[in-house]
């Protein structure tokens, strides 16, 4: 088979692209093989040729287009296909929003199991280029020639540019006249192999007050020509309101490091949202695209109907831009971050909008869930990494029964996987996909889940067609089992045993059984309790696997 397959390398077929894979790659089949097209579209026949081939698919390098697909159009940008930024140009703009739409269907029905959640449509751009209000280009050489651009996909190579389209026009301009200055000052270029040069990566904010704060990534103590380069910039530029040399003297591929200083103007650029008013520094992490986060952060606000009765956690807050925004319209708001830096810049802005009904807590989101008290707590709001949740943190939200949850994701595979725990406690209400990454795969999703009541689960009830079988017979074995299957988590014996003991149900004395634990288990979850009671008191299934269970659900 394999060799089989090693005789398909560089061969040539015509295809049709049937789909699109999560990248936005083209999707083929030869031989019901499934063949990756980067760069096809749904509808497009092409010609291609073999360049990868694996176990159970392949990979084909577009030799012609044949026939292109009516969803097709000339990219804007010269270097699309070669620069690692762009990945969807090709797709027109309509069609691109129903790909990211799909995208979010797909996960949810594959990943979470959730086939009959109806999925908003996404909410897109007026204009989709220019958008990106941070901006990070790192420099190099090629031929002996200094270099600024964007890194090849998968590597670290850099695609110079003349011009993006998807950051602000003044943003690539004091780019391209920073790489000038270096040549025309000889000041030397970092090398990532050596770890030698001193320029290394400039990184450009903008807020929507058409003002500039730029940061010079350097490998060396000072700047250099560092005056010379102040005037010139700020002459030129007179949107430029901040410029921070930023020192980073790791071996690393981290781009900012941790010492810096401001060398011009402010150390802080306000941006305004929805009323509010957030402080950013360089290090800040504020969403890219400043149009779409009014509608996503208004949609969060919508979808919460927040009241002067209501208590909110942020988890994963931030700066607290969610968190500060709720804290308009409720009675106590808390926000829960990790970096230091964030929670610092929360509180100047909890100070900045006289927000004290708004109190920001440093640590780890799934670990300070567990000190706090959320009996009254109206809501929470999840905006975590792509890494998406701990399952820590989710099972405290389903121990607490949270009324609502507003989840935040940047990543609809692990949105999906978060949402497979929560869904048997927690009713799906609304999934709204945004746009905040115009040209490019990626999908932004907000959904509102709210908690589950007494009269939406199934009442499940289960016994042996062998009437002979005791139900004291049932072992613990085939409660974990069962546990596992229907739940998707493990039980320890000892949850088993005290649900046991509290229904007054048969108990067996184990021989070698002490008197008192060494480390007692801490009691079971409340949802663990439920999942165990699920089984009719442990009583009606029995050991055998030689008898058919008869199962029979009431609603």
């Amino acid at each position: 088979m394999v060799d089989n397959m090693k005789q398909e390398l560089n061969k040539t077929y015509q295809v049709t692209i049937t789909s699109q894979n999560h990248e936005g790659d083209g999707v083929a089949r030869i031989n019901d093989l499934v063949v990756f097209v980067p760069g096809g579209v749904v509808e497009d026949v092409l010609e291609i040729k073999i360049t990868k081939v694996y176990k159970n698919y392949m990979f084909g390098k577009i030799k012609q287009i044949i026939t292109p697909s009516k969803y097709r159009i000339k990219p804007l940008c010269p270097i699309f296909g070669l620069c690692g930024g762009c990945e969807i140009m090709h797709y027109n703009y309509q069609y691109q929003l129903q790909f990211k739409k799909q995208l979010v269907i797909d996960a949810l029905t594959r990943i979470a199991g959730l086939n009959d959640i109806e999925v908003c449509d996404v909410v897109g751009m007026d204009e989709p280029y220019y958008y990106r209000n941070k901006v990070q280009v790192p420099f190099g050489k090629i031929k002996n020639q200094v270099v600024c651009g964007f890194y090849k996909k998968n590597s670290h190579e850099i695609i110079p540019f003349n011009e993006c389209y998807i950051q602000p026009k003044c943003s690539t301009e004091i780019v391209k006249f920073i790489r000038d200055f270096a040549k025309e000052n000889n000041i030397s270029i970092y090398n990532e192999q050596t770890h030698e040069g001193i320029l290394r990566h400039v990184m450009i904010r903008s807020n929507s007050f058409n003002q500039y704060m730029v940061t010079i990534v350097t490998n060396s103590i000072d700047l250099p020509s560092e005056q010379k380069l102040i005037k010139k910039l700020t002459n030129t530029f007179p949107e430029i309101v901040s410029i921070v040399h930023n020192i980073n003297l790791a071996k690393t591929n981290v781009i900012l490091g941790t010492k810096y200083r401001v060398i011009f103007g402010k150390d802080e650029l306000i941006e305004e949202i929805l009323g509010l008013k957030f402080l950013i520094n360089h290090q800040s992490f504020l969403q890219v695209n400043y149009k779409q986060t009014l509608k996503m952060y208004q949609t969060v606000i919508d979808l919460l109907k927040p009241t002067k009765d209501d208590v909110y956690i942020d988890a994963f807050c931030g700066v607290g831009t969610i968190s500060l925004l709720l804290a308009k319209y409720a009675k106590k708001v808390y926000g829960i971050e990790i970096v230091k830096e964030a929670i610092d810049s929360a509180n100047r802005n909890k100070r900045l909008n006289m927000m004290d009904n708004s109190e920001f807590i440093l640590g780890k989101s799934e670990e300070e869930i567990y000190k706090m008290n959320l009996d009254n707590v109206s809501g929470i709001v999840v905006d975590p990494p792509r890494k998406g949740c701990e399952q820590t943190f989710l099972e405290r939200i389903i121990e607490t029964k949270i009324p609502k949850i507003v989840y935040v994701s940047c990543n609809v595979s692990t949105l999906a996987r978060d949402l497979k725990v929560l869904k048997d406690y927690y009713r799906v209400e609304k999934v709204v996909p945004f746009d905040l990454f115009s040209q490019t795969a990626h999908v932004e999703t907000c959904v509102l889940l709210s908690h589950k009541s007494v009269d939406d689960f199934i009442s499940v009830k289960m016994e042996y067609e062998d009437r002979k079988i005791q139900p004291d017979r049932v072992t613990y074995r085939l409660i974990q089992e069962y546990v596992k299957e229907k739940y998707g988590f493990k039980m320890h014996t000892a949850y088993i045993a005290e649900v046991k003991r509290s229904l007054g149900l048969p108990m067996y004395v184990a021989p070698n059984a002490v008197e008192k634990l060494k480390h007692p288990y801490k009691p079971a979850s409340e949802y663990k309790v439920e999942a165990i009671k699920d089984l009719q008191a442990c009583g009606s299934l029995s050991s055998s696997h030689n008898s058919r269970l008869l199962i029979t659900c009431s609603f």
